[in-house]
């Protein structure tokens, strides 16, 4: 017998909002050290800036909170990128995260630790093509969630 996923969606509360801009400013401070004519916007424009901070190694491997600081700017640039797509609190079987929820669907991305689990395992990271890759998706499959 299959037990059926269930997943709780939410605002996101004040507690992990404000750890989100903690880690959005923490990625500014970085980018403006490193990067100084340039700087975040909160927009898929920012996918150019994140792979030139990849590009850098500006991050070790091991840096959880500036790769969950990545991660959140890239799920930011996502937002504007696909139309419905949102941040949200989702609690299901794994536990209760922050992610990218599609309109009113199951759909759900976890782009927070997105580029974090890449970098563990050493992967190439290309921002610019995972966020198409993650628009086709969506495009292809969000009917397939209810």
């Amino acid at each position: 017998m299959t037990q059926e996923m269930t997943a709780d969606f939410q605002p996101l509360p004040t507690s992990t909002l404000e750890y989100m801009q903690a880690r959005r400013a923490q990625l500014h401070a970085l980018v403006a050290l490193n990067f100084p004519d340039s700087e975040l916007t909160h927009s898929a424009a920012d996918f150019e800036l994140l792979q030139r901070s990849v590009d850098a190694d500006l991050l070790e491997a091991e840096d959880v909170a500036g790769w969950e600081a990545m991660g959140i700017a890239f799920g930011d640039g996502l937002t504007t990128m696909v139309p419905g797509l949102a941040w949200a609190q989702v609690t299901d079987q794994f536990g209760t995260d922050a992610v990218l929820r599609y309109q009113a669907t199951t759909l759900q991305i976890g782009v927070v630790t997105m580029l974090l689990k890449r970098a563990e395992a050493n992967e190439v990271i290309n921002v610019a093509h995972l966020a198409q890759w993650l628009k086709t998706f969506i495009e292809d499959k969000a009917h397939e969630y209810r």
